[in-house]
């Protein structure tokens, strides 16, 4: 695949987080996130699978591609975020929670490159 078309496609990946995880994302959402099972985490994760499933439609034109990357994604960002709300501090003046935060972070974008090495096979 093109180069040009796989910066294209992460670029889309990291705007779709973007309005996933700052614009979308409500208190409920993170009040909920260390909970396993819970309700809110399970929305929060589903925003961004659908996010993913529409740009990876928009950069392949395969839905059987697009669900298998949303799947992916939204499983990922479940967990990491399970993981960084369940053990991580929640005060933001705790001096870990921005290591704990800029791991999370960190996880999201090697999820996108991951995805982008999958549409490149």
């Amino acid at each position: 695949m093109d180069h040009a078309i796989l910066i294209t496609y992460l670029g889309l990946l990291i705007g779709k987080h973007t309005v996933c995880d700052y614009f979308l994302q409500t208190m409920f959402h993170i009040r909920n996130k260390g909970i396993y099972g819970a309700w809110g985490g399970l929305c929060h994760s589903t925003h961004h699978a659908v996010g993913t499933l529409l740009v990876t439609y928009t950069m392949t034109l395969s839905w059987h591609t697009s669900i298998v990357l949303a799947l992916i994604d939204g499983v990922t960002h479940y967990h990491i975020d399970y993981i960084k709300t369940r053990f991580g501090p929640q005060d933001i003046n705790h001096p870990d929670f921005w290591k704990w935060f800029g791991v999370d972070q960190g996880a999201h974008m090697l999820t996108y490159l991951c995805l982008a090495c999958i549409i490149n096979t």
